[in-house]
């Protein structure tokens, strides 16, 4: 017995002469990782991608614009078609009619059916060409309110995205004060991080995630 005693007593004891067990070690608390980014981090994140994606905007501005300036320039030329072949169909009666005068006159051949001739082609022809100058001039107005649109579309989709985003931001912001104000009141208390956690988990869950903090920052916060 005396043997084991002596195994099992501290240098210290040997020289007073005393045999005392050596104390157990305390084990090392386990490290309390940070948390993931919170909801006011995302909130933020958020909103500086909004704010670093115009181009997604414009992109999508644009794609809504031409679809509607192509629709716009299909409607234009579904109306001017059958105008214009029905100007180019009325030209040739007219040149027929113009042809049979110049037979009853008889005048075939001769520098007056040329001449006559001549001058209803090119009435024909400004006819058919204030048609297409017409039509030219509705599909240019068309690209141009596809322009416009463009423009305001973009504004609009931005201007969404980025008040959506700075609307989230200031949401988890006054979240995250009104959490930090429940903190302050628990410490005014002396109520320490473990003491929410062992009597209400959810409620101390809610204040980490609405607050942001992590494990290690909420304890500091209540001890400061």
């Amino acid at each position: 017995a005396s043997c084991l005693a002596f195994r099992i007593s501290s240098p210290v004891a040997l020289l007073s002469g005393t045999s005392n067990p050596t104390p157990a070690s305390t084990p090392a608390p386990t490290p309390i990782p940070n948390r993931d980014p919170g909801l006011l981090d995302q909130a933020r994140e958020d909103a500086a991608a909004v704010a670093a994606n115009r181009l997604a905007a414009q992109q999508a501005a644009d794609a809504y614009a031409a679809q509607v300036s192509q629709s716009r320039i299909d409607a234009i030329n579904t109306t001017f078609t059958p105008r214009i072949t029905s100007e180019q169909e009325e030209g040739q009666a007219r040149l027929s009619r113009v042809a049979a005068l110049n037979l009853r006159s008889g005048v075939v051949g001769s520098g007056v059916d040329t001449s006559r001739t001549g001058e209803q082609k090119t009435s024909n022809e400004k006819a058919v060409q204030a048609l297409e100058d017409t039509k030219a001039m509705a599909i240019n107005e068309a690209f141009n309110y596809a322009d416009q649109l463009s423009k305001e579309r973009f504004e609009s989709i931005y201007s969404g995205m980025k008040e959506g985003a700075e609307a989230k931001v200031k949401l988890y912001e006054d979240r995250a004060n009104k959490a930090k104000e429940s903190l302050k009141l628990f410490a005014s208390q002396n109520v320490t991080a473990k003491d929410i956690q062992g009597t209400d988990i959810n409620t101390y869950n809610t204040l980490r995630e609405v607050s942001g903090m992590s494990d290690n920052e909420i304890d500091a916060y209540l001890k400061f």
